[in-house]
């Protein structure tokens, strides 16, 4: 049996919920922790607007065999570092939030290795048990899209 469109919504803005919500465990300091219910969504949004401009940077770089590579990795460093900030990603247990260049793929993730590594060591827990969604190499992606 179809679910109705708005059943569709609804079930939409709970994934996004509950990914905000795992993100939040597992980047305890992101800039929207203190939000309650429906307003941490915004990190997902905010984190989802920096996917969309590291996708169509690692596209243009595909596409494009005149571009200016340093400005390319400055571009892509940029945009990591206000992920980070978004997260609230700093300091000495900082975890790894890497550049996907494939543009086949999701462009913002955390190397699952290390963070099972640390989680290992009481760090972080176990990104498996966080529930966050990974693809096929095993990377978490930080800003999946949600429909």
């Amino acid at each position: 049996m179809r679910k109705s469109v708005a059943r569709q919504i609804v079930d939409a803005e709970q994934r996004r919920l509950d990914h905000a919500n795992t993100l939040i465990r597992l980047f305890p300091n992101a800039e929207d922790s203190d939000r309650h219910g429906d307003e941490r969504i915004r990190i997902c949004k905010r984190l989802r607007r920096v996917e969309g401009q590291l996708h169509r940077l690692a596209e243009r770089y595909c596409d494009d065999v005149t571009l200016d590579t340093d400005w390319m990795e400055a571009e892509g460093e940029r945009l990591i570092k206000l992920a980070n900030r978004i997260l609230g990603n700093a300091g000495p247990d900082a975890l790894p939030v890497i550049w996907n260049r494939d543009p086949r793929g999701y462009s913002l993730k955390i190397d699952t290795q290390v963070l099972n590594a640390q989680g290992a060591e009481g760090m972080r827990e176990d990104v498996r048990a966080s529930g966050i969604q990974t693809d096929w190499g095993g990377y978490g992606i930080l800003a999946p899209e949600i429909n």
